[in-house]
């Protein structure tokens, strides 16, 4: 059973993958349109956590393929498919499981390209917490996409503790805030939630990231998507969309931490790579980014991860999602 958690006040950077709920106020089949320029423009909906396209955008990627892209801050992978599907954006990000939860209701959208694959989450604790074996009887802060409280079940229950006896609690922005108020004893998070727990309330971590140790090898935690009726009308825009995605994929994987801060900060609230190094010294040397993923999007690896899902009762039924795959998705970055 989950249990929500509110955030008592706004927070300079909230939770590093969530922004602003986005408006479905848009439907129908999309079309392209003319951009200042002569350019095409694309309405994307885009998390801080896809950083390929926050790459992409910011070394011009993008404005090279003759695209402006109109970037829409979403919240969680099903309501930004279901925004795709609807016809209020063209492309979106999400979690990889929320997208097969799309495909479980009937939404049809299709995957065009690996976003992130795992390894920068961790488990972190308040005072007095040491270690994984002290969370029986604890609450866990999680957000709401399927992929975390999953992994975090899978985890406990392999490292020998039963999942019933821990209460996962859904938590928004500021969730380091509710682990110093004592809301909740431990949280699954990254960076600058995790520093500014670490930093202001002398939280520890006492775990790495639950998705690497459960997850099947080659598999994806957040991809990207595409309108099925754009993708039917403009297949040439999209093979250029990936492109450009690939390129902000490669130039992410080769930053240095300063370019990761600028080209992230626009999608962070607008703080400078300055005010981070004011707020929270040392950030930008250690933080916990997400990692693009350079390989081709692995279906096997991917199905296999739905199944368990399905057994794990995360997703309401099992998705066949090789149909939904599209041939860009298969190709290195």
């Amino acid at each position: 059973m989950f249990e929500a958690v509110t955030s008592r006040r706004a927070v300079l950077w909230g939770a590093l993958g969530l922004a602003a709920p986005l408006a479905l106020a848009a439907c129908g089949k999309p079309a392209t349109k003319p951009a200042s320029g002569g350019k095409t423009a694309i309405r994307f909906g885009h998390g801080s956590a896809g950083v390929a396209v926050s790459a992409a955008q910011a070394t011009g990627a993008f404005a090279r393929r003759g695209l402006e892209l109109a970037l829409t801050p979403i919240t969680s992978g099903p309501s930004a498919v279901a925004a795709t599907v609807g016809g209020a954006l063209d492309f979106t990000f999400g979690d990889f499981l929320g997208w097969v939860s799309a495909l479980s209701n009937g939404f049809d959208c299709k995957l065009v390209a690996p976003a992130n694959g795992n390894g920068n989450f961790v488990i972190i604790a308040r005072k007095g917490i040491d270690s994984p074996a002290q969370l029986v009887g604890k609450r866990i802060g999680v957000s709401s996409a399927p992929m975390f409280s999953l992994s975090v079940k899978l985890w406990l229950k392999q490292i020998g503790i039963d999942p019933a006896s821990v209460k996962l609690v859904l938590t928004g922005q500021g969730a380091e805030h509710a682990l110093g108020r004592g809301d909740i004893d431990a949280l699954l998070g990254y960076d600058p939630v995790v520093y500014r727990a670490q930093r202001l309330y002398g939280a520890k971590v006492i775990a790495g990231d639950p998705s690497e140790a459960v997850m099947p090898k080659g598999a994806t935690r957040a991809a990207y998507y595409v309108n099925r009726d754009f993708l039917a009308a403009h297949p040439t825009v999209v093979d250029q969309v990936v492109a450009a995605i690939h390129e902000g994929a490669r130039a992410w994987s080769k930053a240095t931490p300063l370019e990761k801060a600028q080209w992230s900060a626009p999608y962070l609230g607008g703080v400078s790579p300055e005010q981070m190094q004011r707020e929270m010294p040392g950030l930008m040397e250690t933080f916990r980014y997400p990692p693009a993923q350079l390989a081709p999007f692995n279906v096997a690896a991917n199905q296999a991860w739905v199944d368990i899902a399905a057994q794990g009762g995360a997703l309401s039924r099992r998705v066949d999602i090789a149909p939904f795959v599209y041939r860009t998705a298969l190709e290195a970055a």
